[in-house]
């Protein structure tokens, strides 16, 4: 189970030690609607199980009863493991009415009720470490992740990207969910873009402005130049794969589903962390040099030119 962009990928990365491990095994993976089209096509996946978005809103116990029979109909698993590391509670206590041999999970804030196993968090890992710590439970050895990639969409359906020598670079000036960030310090100030972008275009870069749905007022009237494109809100998850996979030289967002996007396709990123975000853990991983982070200090905020400076620091 997955809640965010970046958790769903840093769970393909893990998917195939687990098929190595459990060849013969059918493995069935439970997610919400929206990673439907992510995972779809993954080798190391037998069976999707959507989970409802209903269940993660005040719904009651017997709604959840219901579920968990459809989950016991559809798949009868010998074993579950409950891979959401944080504080919520819901995966851990739907796998109560699930019927298997064994149910393993983590630790966090008495959740290790609900397992026969259950795994402490070390705060001090990343995400994708801490999702081993769980399989090494069920003698799965440890390895470099192996993310997944969707099935490249044709070049046709992102046709306002036009050919050009120039070196493009996509931006994402939203993500997780910014509407409830702003105020916050989670996510770099919108007002900051509208410059960078205007910089970057003046030195000679193609640029990509990309997002969701509720990114789509943070757009600004005053970006208008043929070296811009704005797709924000027009775009698929697995085109999102395919613009940056195909045609990014750099990535520059906040720290967001874009990051790790960008890191499972093999592309150089810049990007935003707000002050309290703990790097270790949700930071691109592996990092080897090639993912620049900026982090707000007490006294010292980040401004557009560091972006400038990082950025001429990856093509020069």
């Amino acid at each position: 189970m997955a809640e965010g962009l970046g958790d769903c990928i840093m769970l393909s990365g893990a998917l195939p030690a687990i098929r190595a491990r459990f060849s013969d095994a059918k493995i069935s993976l439970l997610i919400f609607s929206r990673f439907e089209e992510y995972f779809k096509g993954n080798s190391s996946i037998d069976r999707l199980i959507v989970y409802p978005d209903y269940l993660y809103a005040r719904e009651g116990l017997f709604k959840f009863i219901l579920f968990s029979r459809h989950i016991n109909r559809q798949c009868k698993p010998d074993v579950v493991l409950d891979l959401l590391a944080n504080k919520n509670i819901k995966p851990a206590v739907l796998s109560l009415f699930i019927k298997s041999r064994i149910t393993i999970g983590f630790g966090h804030l008495l959740k290790n009720i609900f397992y026969d196993v259950y795994v402490r968090i070390n705060w001090d890992k990343h995400f994708f470490e801490v999702i081993f710590d769980a399989l090494e439970t069920l003698d799965i050895s440890r390895r470099a992740p192996e993310y997944w990639i969707p099935h490249i969409v044709p070049e046709s359906d992102i046709a306002e990207i036009k050919h050009s020598t120039n070196k493009t670079i996509i931006i994402s000036p939203g993500g997780k969910n910014n509407l409830l960030c702003l105020g916050k310090q989670d996510l770099w100030s919108f007002d900051e873009y509208p410059e960078l972008v205007k910089s970057l275009v003046e030195a000679g870069y193609k640029i990509v402005l990309v997002g969701a749905e509720y990114d789509k007022d943070i757009v600004w009237d005053n970006i208008n130049n043929d070296n811009v494109v704005n797709l924000i809100g027009k775009t698929s998850l697995n085109q999102i794969f395919n613009l940056v996979k195909n045609k990014a030289d750099l990535v520059v967002c906040n720290n967001s589903g874009l990051l790790h996007v960008a890191v499972a396709c093999g592309k150089p990123t810049v990007s935003y962390a707000g002050p309290l975000e703990n790097i270790v853990r949700f930071g691109p991983y592996p990092n080897q040099g090639q993912h620049r982070v900026l982090q707000p200090s007490r006294d010292r905020r980040i401004s557009c030119q560091d972006f400038l400076a990082l950025i001429e620091e990856r093509f020069n």
